[in-house]
């Protein structure tokens, strides 16, 4: 890992303690709203290390203003980000470069590719019916709505399986 890279990932955990209310206040309790948030901070960041707060809450809102009215978001099918790789952590500890070294290292050795693999499968096969369904379909590029209709469940069921996805996630693939 370069330094500048880690002085970079440093000035984004500074940033995101400073600019946490205003992401609440912006994006509520939407994990997807949040993690446009935090793409904005970061692309902000990549432009401008030196960025003010004042910038970034700008970026923050035209991001999440876009994603919410025109439906310009991460899994819109007809707009796909095939450039960037989200990885959503809320492990506490931002000394740890997990997500870091995955974005540095997603260049494998092809054993190290059929080991995350079978973790994958692995992962995938220690989930229920509809959480198994819903990675699916993410996995396939298709929104919430598309899933929701899909599935034929509620709104608020697809959100609380969802939210204890990401649990789930952390705890198989950070051990």
């Amino acid at each position: 890992m370069t330094d500048e890279i880690k002085e970079l990932q440093a000035t984004f955990g500074d940033k995101m303690k400073v600019l946490e209310r205003f992401t609440y206040y912006r994006a509520g309790k939407n994990d997807d709203l949040k993690q446009e948030a935090h793409t904005a901070i970061w692309t902000g960041l990549l432009k401008d290390p030196n960025a003010t707060d004042g910038y970034l809450r700008t970026r923050i809102k035209w991001q999440i203003r876009g994603v919410h009215r025109h439906s310009f978001g991460i899994d819109t099918m007809y707009r796909k980000r095939d450039d960037i790789e989200f990885i959503h952590s809320t492990y506490p500890d931002i000394d740890d470069n997990l997500c870091l070294e995955y974005v540095v290292n997603r260049y494998q050795r092809l054993e190290d590719q059929v080991i995350d693999k079978m973790d994958t499968e692995k992962f995938l096969n220690s989930l229920d019916y509809n959480e198994h369904q819903i990675v699916q379909y993410k996995l396939a590029g298709m929104r919430d709505r598309d899933i929701i209709r899909e599935l034929h469940m509620s709104y608020q069921r697809f959100y609380d399986i969802k939210r204890g996805l990401r649990p789930k996630i952390a705890e198989h693939f950070s051990a």
